[in-house]
């Protein structure tokens, strides 16, 4: 291994040149790779919707669709303006008052839940839909148009495709806006505990390098989520700064032990290359154990997440040290006293109270286990930004004159009206399901098909199928909306057996939530096995894994069981995922105090080990947690989508919960289980009396 650091360091121009091609070529191929922003395309191919949707694009054609609702406007208004929005490209079809009824009788004959669908309050609510799916480039632009030709009527528009087109706008600037904010900060903490003004610049230009490559060579995959594109970078900045902090720290000791400075940097690699090997280890099998799930995106941000920190490590490990040797003269002539440290002092005053820490945090921990299980999860796209939002606003603004309601479609087959009918009737008796359409509720059964107009025959019949659309005033996903796909499910069962199918946002959530849920056992159990047998081999002991895991995943349990306490719901995908980043990325904390502590025991009792551990490892925990939290709560008080908001507030919270386990948990741990760890450690060689000079 010296050899090859040695070639490295020989090589240094070269070396150097070749990783920052690398990572111009990478930056280059950013806008290159496709961003996902529909989350149903990673549940299972067998699950129930994603069967459902394939039969409904054979059957129907099931593209994009959007509401469109415009104030102050009157009948014959609102039809020249259907007639406009017809005309734009990108949409197929506007369905409206008038395709279901005759418009030239007065609106007193219309049945009056018509005129609560499409006009009331003298506005006029339009269905959009689309040529081309939610997430397509050309719907956006359409969504764009309608909204131009309808500004005389102050519109609203709410669906997925507005989402979609406001995420993508989102998306496309905020992870630039972010690193604005995040890297200054981080920088402030870096000038905090470094000593020389240029090394902060040196270690964010090191993981810069890498999240650049790593952001390029996600041009593998087919496709990444919006929510890994936008926190991406961040996330793996934060998660591997602390591999540059411990191989300059390295560099300085052997600096300062009289090595010739190309050899204290050869040595210093040398040393501190299994320390941050097993770091990165850990982090990437906790994320790594994300790519289990049976919901792709956890493959999705796992693998990208895992890919960022192997970039990471190869960056620290083979492009930081011929660039500080190279830059080692303006190193050394910005030097400065080191602003921030741990004195012995404050780490004995620190580890005195010890075991009032361990009972306060076993305290805190049950209580914190059991919260964690009774969350309230959501588990649909929570993409949209805050509740003061443009489209929280146009649809609560759709919501005041037309209610709450959510659109799905049932597929069937075609050629028994009595069920059809019997279950329509059904359907309609649920009080969360506003209104159904199909071909007995919008024309007299009795009327034959085929003179039927072809337009209403083409949205409600197929060669084979026939076509339903509900209505459902249940949107948020609670009790009621699951018995309400229950019932529909039943329901439709009755009359057409297994020969049904469902398709929309309610039916989806479902799915997700029953693949999600068997997920989450999978990937915690993975995610500690992995990283406790990393731990296990690293330290050649039987008892720190299981201790140093404790101490992290009690933070976890801690972390989680927060909204629980608070009233709050929580996002099932930042549980799922900020559980295995905050395992993979903060029990780098505790395996550092931990290898401090297991030197420190050669020559020192128990609590002078833990002491000299808190102080030699302290500042290096601390700026590690400090750039997570940093990274975290800027996502979660900056970012504008929900989602990526929600994930980091747990990421932040989740960062500095775990920096206090390590400094006031884990010592008293290690101190109290002293003997076992020794007896079930291999070679430990600890030290039991301190020997008197004679």
């Amino acid at each position: 291994m010296g050899k090859f650091f040695n070639i490295i360091l020989k090589y240094r121009k070269t070396t150097l040149i070749l990783f920052l091609v690398v990572a111009f070529v990478s930056a280059a191929l950013i806008p290159a790779v496709a961003i996902n922003y529909d989350l149903s395309k990673y549940l299972p191919a067998s699950s129930q919707s994603k069967v459902a949707l394939d039969k409904l694009d054979r059957e129907f054609g099931y593209e994009g669709a959007s509401m469109l609702m415009a104030e102050h406007i009157s009948v014959a208004e609102a039809l020249s303006l259907k007639e406009k929005l017809e005309g734009i490209e990108g949409i197929g079809s506007v369905l409206w008052l008038d395709d279901i009824v005759d418009l030239n009788q007065p609106l007193s004959y219309i049945d009056p839940a018509y005129l609560q669908t499409y006009y009331h309050d003298n506005c006029a609510l339009f269905f959009l839909n689309f040529s081309n799916d939610d997430y397509s480039l050309i719907t956006g632009e359409a969504l764009v148009q309608a909204r131009q030709i309808a500004a005389a009527y102050n519109p609203a528009i709410y669906g997925t495709a507005e989402s979609s087109r406001t995420t993508r706008e989102i998306v496309a600037t905020e992870t630039f806006n972010l690193m604005v904010v995040i890297v200054p900060l981080c920088l402030l903490i870096l000038v905090l505990i470094s000593s020389a003004w240029i090394e902060p610049l040196i270690f964010i230009f090191v993981i810069g390098v890498a999240v650049l490559i790593n952001m390029g060579t996600n041009i593998i995959f087919d496709h990444v989520s919006f929510i890994i594109f936008s926190m991406g970078a961040v996330i793996q900045l934060a998660v591997s700064m602390d591999y540059s902090l411990f191989l300059t720290h390295r560099f300085a000791e052997e600096k300062a032990s009289g090595l010739p400075l190309k050899e204290a940097l050869v040595m210093a690699t040398k040393k501190s290359f299994s320390t941050i090997f097993a770091s990165a280890l850990t982090t990437i099998a906790g994320f790594s154990s994300l790519a289990i799930m049976a919901y792709g995106i956890g493959s999705d941000i796992g693998l990208v997440l895992a890919k960022g920190v192997v970039f990471s490590f190869i960056c620290v490990i083979v492009f930081l040290p011929p660039l500080l040797l190279v830059s080692h003269k303006w190193i050394e002539k910005t030097r400065h006293r080191t602003f921030f440290r741990i004195s012995p002092k404050f780490a004995r005053a620190l580890i005195k109270p010890r075991y009032i820490f361990l009972v306060i945090g076993l305290l805190i921990i049950v209580p914190a286990y059991l919260g964690q299980l009774n969350n309230h999860f959501l588990y649909g796209d929570s993409s949209g930004s805050a509740s003061d939002d443009q489209i929280s606003v146009e649809k609560a603004r759709i919501e005041t004159h037309f209610g709450i309601f959510d659109q799905a479609i049932l597929l069937f087959p075609d050629g028994d009206i009595g069920a059809e009918i019997a279950m329509a009737d059904q359907l309609s008796q649920n009080p969360y399901i506003d209104s159904v359409q199909s071909l007995v509720t919008v024309a007299d059964p009795a009327i034959p098909r085929s003179i039927l107009p072809a337009s209403v025959r083409e949205n409600f019949l197929s060669d084979g199928y026939g076509r339903m659309i509900l209505y459902l005033n249940c949107i948020s996903e609670d009790e009621a909306m699951f018995d309400t796909v229950d019932y529909i499910r039943d329901s439709a069962a009755t009359y057409y057996g297994d020969d049904v199918w469902l398709v929309g946002k309610a039916f989806s959530i479902s799915d997700i939530q029953d693949s999600v849920t068997s997920d989450f056992i999978k990937v915690d159990l993975a995610g500690l096995l992995a990283v406790a047998l990393i731990i296990l081999v690293a330290f050649r002991s039987l008892l720190l894994p299981v201790l140093l895991v404790a101490a992290i995943q009690s933070a976890i349990y801690i972390n989680m069981a927060v909204p629980y306490f608070l009233g709050e719901p929580l996002l099932f995908i930042g549980y799922i995922v900020v559980s295995s980043l905050q395992l993979g990325a903060t029990i780098d904390y505790a395996i550092l105090f931990a290898n401090r502590y297991m030197e420190g025991r050669q020559t020192l009792l128990p609590v002078e080990a833990a002491t000299a551990a808190l102080s030699n490892s302290g500042v290096s925990v601390m700026t590690s947690g400090l750039i997570l939290v940093v990274a975290g709560f800027s996502e979660a008080f900056l970012s504008q989508l929900a989602t990526i908001g929600d994930i980091g507030m747990l990421i932040g919270r989740g960062a500095a919960l775990s920096m206090a386990m390590v400094f006031f948990f884990l010592p008293a741990l290690l101190i109290l289980f002293d003997r076992p760890i020794e007896q079930l450690t291999l070679r430990a060689g600890f030290l039991h009396k301190i020997q008197k000079p004679k």
